[in-house]
Parts: structure tokens; C-alpha cells; sequence
């Protein structure tokens, strides 16, 4: 798999996140361990009875998405569809803008 077909894939993962779980548009570290969670499950494993250790050796041998990774690719979620933006967003770009007006 070529590593532009993993972001795509991962950009419909934080999509498919964003819009059945309202609370994560305005929240990277709820979104990154929710996304741990449903990648953990996957490889059959339960997440609340997994050692700390074999999560770490999971996200340094590439199994687990780079925490990093998933908030870019939910800034660019959510620059393509404003239905999926959380209200910090907003309140972030006005904030920006009125500075910005300020300057």
C-alpha cells in the first residue's frame, strides 16, 4: 500500500468518526484514542485489557495511526466539509479574524 492510499484511508476514517461522534470535531486527543479504540478492535484486541506495553509496541512498529497524522487529517476533514466543524472552530476563525482586523 503506498503511504498516499493510508492517508486517504485514514482522512475517510476521521470523517466516518466526525460525523457519528459529534463530540470529536472539537477534541484531537478524544478523536486520536477513539481511533485507537476501532484500530485495536480490529486486530482483535480489547482495548480496556491490553497491556500499555504492547499499545506502545504497537503505535512504534506502525500498527496503531500517528496520533499527529489523525488531528492533520481532521483540519483538512473539516476544511472540506464546514458541516463536520465543531463549534471551537468557529469561535477559533473569528477569534483569528478579529485579530487579524486588529493587526
Amino acid at each position: 500500500m503506498k503511504i498516499t492510499e493510508k492517508v486517504v484511508s485514514l482522512s475517510e476514517k476521521v470523517e466516518i468518526l466526525l460525523t457519528r461522534y459529534p463530540n470529536l470535531r472539537d477534541d484531537d486527543k478524544l478523536l486520536v484514542t477513539k481511533m485507537w479504540y476501532f484500530e485495536m478492535k480490529k486486530v482483535n484486541l480489547e482495548p480496556n485489557n491490553t497491556p500499555v506495553s504492547l499499545f506502545f509496541t504497537l503505535y512504534k512498529e506502525g500498527k496503531l495511526s500517528n496520533a499527529e497524522v489523525i488531528g492533520r487529517a481532521r483540519r483538512k476533514v473539516q476544511e472540506l466539509n464546514p458541516e463536520l466543524r465543531g463549534k471551537n472552530w468557529e469561535d477559533r476563525h473569528k477569534e483569528a479574524e478579529d485579530t487579524r482586523l486588529t493587526i
